[in-house]
């Protein structure tokens, strides 16, 4: 419980940006940031440290955000 991934593919490499942002719009975790080839990723999300509620996941590539709400149960 508090753990679990995130996937996400890359058409071509870029910079990427992938958050963790709270209903304030407050960054609280950065979870990966930097140059990503072309292909397939999966990160980890530990939620050990965050309380318990709903957050968002932002991806960030090529000047477009990608968005998608999740609830931390512990």
């Amino acid at each position: 419980r508090g753990t679990g991934f995130v996937a996400f593919t890359v058409a071509k490499k870029s910079h990427i940006t992938l958050d963790i942002i709270d209903v304030q719009g407050r960054v609280v975790r950065v979870l990966a940031r930097g140059e990503y080839d072309r292909g397939y990723y999966r990160v980890k999300i530990d939620g050990k440290e965050l309380p318990q509620g709903i957050y968002f996941v932002r991806l960030r590539a090529e000047e477009k955000d990608h968005v998608n709400k999740f609830l931390l149960v512990k």
